[in-house]
């Protein structure tokens, strides 16, 4: 790390985003700290592995911003390692570190490279693991090897990796080659016992392995060297950090080049280079390294590596190194055997003249020292050969360091800049040079010299050297100098200035304050200052004369005025300046015109409380409003509304039409909003499409009712835009003062949750609060921030339900159901939070998380051989419309080693008769690669034969509510009946589910129903219990069961 003490030093902050403990580290740090010696570096390490929530994001950001205001330095660039460090600097940049230049490495999220790459302050390397050429040196060194083996865990990095090797590898054609051996699902022990059983002749690729399915930890040692005690086979890795430790190699990420590269980018970037002239490399710089040692361990053959392969323990020829070692031992010898010898003649000669060299030195040494003027004689190497006391006072140093070298290898930068030009110019042309020169001394002083520098030929005429004098003329040139800028400063200064006697009459004015105020010099010279300034300004007259005589300066705001008569605001900073006997002899004064400063005040004032977009009131400016409209409120004993409302459906306006035309869309409505408003009444924009209005009631309630009723009728006309027709309506709940609430608070929170009933109700109108509804909206808030963190708390489950086959006989199927306890809300029905879970988009995470673990339970049952043959999984009509479903099932079924045919999606007929042709396109894909797609609660929607001929649909599921009354009503017997002959015209399969009756199952059976589920066989169970169910059912389900084949009714 370089000195504090060095001026050339720049501050680093070097943000990294885990422990100081993460492998790939040592070789990062070791590389900064090599590569950036003369600069402060700052190490900080994020720890974001272990706790990446937004609570310690903002304990870290507290941290590090007081850190830095408690330093003296700023900082003068920062670089980051890995994505989480280059996310907290994104969103941190306004606040803690704006207009600092930023180099990041290690980002392997090409979403942050895009965004940096807009950013004109961002620059740096993009890193990603080399998937496609591990897979093929797994393949190429091992042609005999039928499968690779895969060690991943379930860390969100690793996660990400893993679908990019599973992409490779299907690239490549080997998805079926590949073996799982993940810490996903298992420990640490189970880890170690498969591992056994991998063949010492297929290889390994280690992604990660940090933590297995209990959360218990491993250091990439520790992982290491579990994974070799328990198997021999070579490790293909994507990191430098294991290389040397018993791991094959791979074509890998060298953190160490990696942070030169950086670093490289840090020094061009701190020596002027502009950061637009270093482009983001996205081409991620990864080589092939493999450790020689191990190659031979396990035989392979080295030469199918790349030419361009580095080894680690690369194979010696020992004959070779001994011959090169006796010929340069021999060389040597030779060398040194020439040298004595001519030492040696050399020594003879040197002695005879020393004694006569001597004692002209000295003769010449005395008759310099005795000059005051700098003296010095350099040959032309340029490398001093004689110097006087003067010149070595003069720059410190002692003869002994001065003789024999360059100004080089003395001096800085500047000095060689002024000294070496001179000297060279006389060596090429042999004649004498001079000039005035400033020179900054390495103590922090400076001098003015008058130079001249002589060539000096010896008595052949060859030029030998230069001898230089010089004078030093420091005093007099800045007593000039300091009179010339001072005039100079005075004139061109952009502030006016002025210098008063101390009667207070102007002696003077530069052109500056001349132009301010318009008054030429001769109506300003002689005039009293006063004459200046405005009558507004008197006692900000009378303070700074008070404080120019006992402080001797002062500062703040006057008006000063115009040849116009018009009165400006400006800064004075005004000082007294003292003659010889410290007695004050006159005032300088400066002007600074702030009248920009002032209406940038009153514009930022106004942005304050007002939203950019639209113009209207913010949240700020309305709390502060409507506290004092209550207090008003509370004196006159009157009654205020609160309306909260939202514009229904406006998130599907902004997603189809786009943000801009949106934001067309806020401005109309935001006008026709305000343009309802009576005298003293408030709307404001609170974000995206709510808006709070502040009415007056004054009228009734009926009158306040019909007058929200034509506000959303006045929102409801259409509105016509970029050529675009387009119509939207709104919901609004409405609190009043005093009854619902007497702070802004309460009326805000009331509002809210009527707004929440008046969107349930059915959207496009109002409803006034009611304490009932605050119960509702508790419950559903409650539910939203339980569902949140449901899955990272493991609160969700899934139990399975069998389904019977009529024809075979036994249980063929089973539907995987999703339950969620929570320790706070107990037991909560999918009917309350699946909703929710949909509107907030949750539904995604959640959706995908059923999927990938009802896949990874069926491939377990598949490998124990029960007989059930497809697992039914529900889809929500929000995956489809918001990812690509096919992909992702795809993806899923690959990671879980899950046959397409083992699974069914189950759609409800109500969102798959609204998907669009895209989400149709997609589970045709689906159905296709072999998923079967079925139908749910059939009969609820409003399909008809002609629109389910076109869809890819294998099984109908007669919906429950056409079951339970069987056979009694008679109105559901034909309904059902009416399903199950359009399935046999459609030729797709059919089951009934909430059977509950061996009634109701022989009527179902008796009308060609090829499946059932329900309560008749048994509840919903866990994955062991129904593992157990199938293989040994109870008495009553046999019972049941043969009941149905010989039309008894025996009901469970």
């Amino acid at each position: 790390m370089a000195s504090q003490a060095n001026p050339q030093a720049k501050n680093i902050l070097i943000l990294l985003s885990y422990s100081a403990d993460f492998p790939s580290y040592p070789a990062i740090t070791r590389a900064f700290n090599e590569s950036l010696t003369d600069h402060n570096l700052d190490f900080v390490y994020l720890n974001s592995k272990n706790n990446w929530s937004d609570d310690y994001q903002a304990i870290t950001r507290n941290f590090l911003e007081q850190r830095q205001a408690l330093s003296k330095d700023k900082i003068d660039l920062i670089i980051t390692s890995d994505d989480n460090a280059l996310s907290f600097v994104r969103d941190n940049y306004d606040t803690l570190y704006q207009d600092i230049p930023i180099v990041f490495m290690g980002v392997n999220d090409v979403n942050k490279l895009n965004w940096a790459r807009k950013q004109p302050n961002f620059t740096g390397f993009y890193e990603a693991p080399s998937f496609t050429e591990n897979l093929l040196f797994a393949q190429n060194l091992f042609p005999d090897a039928d499968t690779i083996h895969i060690i991943n865990d379930a860390s969100t990095s690793t996660r990400a990796n893993t679908k990019q090797l599973i992409r490779a590898a299907k690239s490549l054609n080997l998805s079926n080659h590949l073996n799982f051996i993940s810490l996903v699902d298992s420990n640490w022990n189970q880890f170690a016992q498969q591992l056994k059983t991998v063949p010492k002749s297929e290889p390994i690729i280690l992604l990660s392995a940090f933590i297995d399915k209990e959360g218990q930890r491993k250091t990439f040692d520790q992982g290491l060297n579990l994974i070799k005690d328990n198997s021999d086979s070579a490790i293909i890795t994507f990191w430098s950090h294991g290389l040397g430790k018993g791991i094959l190699g791979g074509h890998i990420i060298n953190a160490y080049k990696h942070a030169q590269a950086a670093s490289d980018y840090a020094k061009a970037i701190l020596k002027g280079s502009s950061i637009s002239l270093l482009p983001i490399i996205y081409t991620s710089p990864n080589s092939n390294e493999f450790d020689y040692g191990v190659i031979t361990k396990h035989q392979l053959n080295a030469d199918l590596l790349p030419l361009d392969t580095s080894f680690l323990n690369p194979a010696k020829n020992i004959m070779q190194n001994l011959w090169f070692i006796i010929m340069l031992v021999s060389i040597i010898l030779l060398f040194l055997l020439l040298a004595i010898t001519y030492l040696t003649l050399q020594i003879r000669r040197r002695t005879r003249a020393e004694s006569a060299l001597l004692r002209e030195k000295a003769l010449l040494a005395g008759i310099i020292n005795t000059i005051p003027d700098h003296i010095v004689y350099k040959n032309t190497k340029f490398q001093y050969q004689v110097s006087n006391s003067a010149f070595e006072s003069f720059v410190n140093l002692s003869k002994s360091k001065l003789i024999g070298n360059a100004d080089k290898d003395l001096f800085q930068n500047k000095i060689i800049s002024l000294f070496h030009p001179m000297d060279s110019k006389v060596v090429q042309t042999g004649k004498e040079v001079r000039c005035t020169e400033f020179i900054d001394l390495d103590q922090g002083e400076s001098a003015i010299l008058d130079i001249i520098k002589t060539p000096f030929y010896d008595n052949k005429g060859v030029l030998t050297g230069i001898i230089s004098i010089a004078r030093d003329i420091s005093q007099s040139y800045k007593q000039q100098e300091e009179n010339r800028l001072l005039a100079t400063f005075f004139k061109q200064s952009s502030e006016g200035m002025v210098i008063v006697s101390k009667r207070g009459r102007i002696l003077t004015v530069n052109p500056a304050l001349v132009s301010m105020t318009g008054f030429s010099p001769e109506q300003l010279i002689g005039s009293s200052f006063r004459k200046v300034l405005s009558n507004a300004s008197y006692q900000a007259y009378r303070s700074m004369s008070v404080d120019l005589k006992n402080v001797g300066k002062w500062q703040g705001e006057m008006e000063y005025i115009t040849l116009s008569q018009q009165s400006q605001p400006g800064w004075v900073i005004a000082t007294s300046v003292l003659d010889e006997n410290g007695q004050i002899s006159h005032f300088v004064a400066s002007f600074s015109d702030i009248s920009k400063l002032k209406r940038s005040q009153h514009k930022l004032q106004h942005l304050a409380h007002h939203d950019a977009l639209t113009g209207l009131p913010n949240r700020t400016f309305l709390t502060q409003k409507l506290s004092g409209m209550i207090s008003n409120a509370r004196k006159q004993d009157k009654q205020l509304a609160v309306a909260f409302l939202d514009l229904d459906r406006f998130k599907n306006i902004n997603d189809t039409l786009g943000h801009l035309f949106g934001d067309k869309l806020l401005r109309v409505i935001a006008q026709r909003m305000y343009n309802q408003l009576k005298e003293n009444e408030v709307v404001a924009r609170i974000g995206g499409d709510e808006f709070i209005l502040i009415l007056d009631p004054s009228d009734g309630l009926e009158a306040l009712s019909a007058r929200l009723e034509a506000l959303n009728q006045k929102i409801q006309e259409m509105v016509y835009i970029d050529g675009k027709e387009i119509m939207t309506c709104a919901s609004i709940g409405v609190s009043l003062y005093p009854e619902d609430g007497t702070s802004s608070e309460l009326l805000f929170q009331h509002a809210d949750t009527a707004l929440y009933s008046a969107k349930e109700a059915g959207r496009a109108m109002h409803k006034l609060y009611a304490s009932s509804l605050s119960i509702q909206a508790k419950e559903r808030l409650d539910i939203e921030s339980h569902l949140a963190k449901a899955l990272e708390y493991k609160e969700m489950s899934l139990v399975y339900q069998p389904i019977y086959d009529f024809k075979q006989q036994k249980f063929v199927k089973v539907e995987a159901l999703l339950r969620w306890n929570t320790p706070k809300l107990g037991q909560v029905p999918p009917d309350k939070f699946i909703p929710i879970a949909e509107e907030t988009g949750g539904i995604l995470t959640i959706g995908n998380w059923v999927l990938e673990t009802a896949c990874r339970t069926m491939a377990q049952w598949q490998q124990a051989s029960c007989q059930i043959q497809r697992i039914a999984v529900n889809v929500s009509r929000i995956q489809i419309a918001r990812q690509n479903i096919f992909e992702t099932v795809k993806e899923i079924l690959i990671l879980t080693q899950c046959k397409p045919q083992w699974i069914e999606i189950e759609v409800t007929e109500s969102a798959i008769m609204n998907l669009s042709k895209e989400g149709l396109k997609q589970l045709t894909q689906l159905k296709e690669f072999g998923v079967s797609i079925s139908i749910d609660d059939f009969g609820t929607g409003q399909s008809s034969l002609s629109s389910l001929k076109t869809l890819p649909v294998s099984t109908l599921k007669i919906d429950k509510s056409f079951v339970q009354d069987m056979p009694e009503n008679e109105n559901d017997v034909e309904i059902a009946r009416l399903i199950l002959q359009m399935s046999k015209v459609l030729n797709v399969r059919s089951v009934a589910e909430g059977v509950e009756t061996t009634e109701q199952a022989q009527v179902l059976k008796s009308m060609g129903c090829d499946l059932c589920q329900g309560y008749l066989f048994s509840k919903p169970l866990s994955e062991e219990a129904l593992a157990s169910f199938i293989n040994h059912p109870t008495w009553l389900q046999d019972k049941a069961i043969q009941a149905i084949s010989d039309g008894i009714d025996y009901s469970i």
